[in-house]
């Protein structure tokens, strides 16, 4: 075929998701419009003399979509590659371009959505706040903004050349092999135990109980409770949080409990 494809434009198709996957969202196509803007360079360099065959690819291209940007940037790979192919005549059915980014979109949803949203950036904005609560005021927000662009930029391209380069066959495979699942919980173990190092350094509650005889003072802080588990208050009030959020109850409400409890516990000397 005469209209090949080159790398600057594939890359040039890939910025464009990169940069504005998340710019003109509408509850009628949410990325559609997106996905519609990133084809236009190669839409154009396929079918560089048929405007009634651009206007047709770009249209398909528009249609609902809706997916984790980072993941599942694979799809819209994919979606080149099989343009390529009706170009040259390989795909008898455009419409098949549609349902397999519609099949596919969930399943990297719920991959890029555990990853990204649910494990990596929270396990980002916890060190950053350490590095910021620890003297270096600058080097948090630093190391947040350097670590969350890099990660959207590299496995942003990896995951988008991953499908144009790869195909459906290498997708699925993933998806079925169970690497994923096991790089989830790899990522989830890491983030536990990094969130662990956190709330003993970070989570500061102590009892400010002391019992005073005639002969000894008791510290139940220091007697008691750092003999049985040092840190142990910091852990379970942790643990209280978590219940409570998985108990259906907002953010807002569990510091609003935590403000209560503090200032009781303050005013009556339970809490140090």
């Amino acid at each position: 075929m005469e209209n090949v494809l080159t790398k600057k434009d594939l890359n040039n198709s890939w910025l464009r998701w990169q940069c504005f996957n998340h710019s003109v969202y509408n509850y009628e196509r949410m990325q559609g419009l997106c996905c519609c803007l990133s084809m236009v360079p190669i839409v154009r360099k396929l079918y560089p003399n048929d405007a009634e065959k651009r206007k047709e690819a770009l249209l398909r291209e528009m249609q609902f979509f809706n997916t984790e940007v980072i993941w599942g940037a694979s799809i819209l790979g994919l979606a080149v590659a099989m343009e390529e192919q009706v170009a040259r005549g390989e795909l008898e059915d455009p419409d098949s371009i549609t349902a397999v980014k519609s099949g596919l979109m969930g399943p990297f949803a719920g991959i890029g959505d555990t990853v990204t949203q649910g494990i990596f950036t929270p396990l980002t904005i916890s060190i950053g706040i350490g590095l910021t609560m620890g003297g270096a005021t600058v080097a948090g927000p630093i190391f947040l903004v350097v670590v969350q662009v890099a990660y959207a930029l590299i496995l942003g391209h990896i995951s988008w050349f991953l499908g144009h380069d790869k195909g459906a066959d290498a997708i699925m495979s993933i998806l079925e092999s169970g690497a994923i699942n096991q790089l989830i919980q790899g990522a989830g173990i890491l983030g536990c135990t990094v969130m662990g190092a956190l709330i003993s350094n970070y989570v500061s509650v102590k009892c400010g109980i002391n019992i005073q005889t005639e002969y000894a003072s008791f510290n139940v802080q220091t007697d008691l409770l750092d003999a049985l588990l040092p840190n142990l208050l910091p852990l379970l009030t942790t643990l209280g949080c978590w219940v409570l959020v998985t108990k259906g109850w907002s953010t807002a409400k569990v510091t609003l409990l935590i403000f209560v409890v503090g200032i009781v516990g303050s005013l009556l000397h339970i809490l140090a």
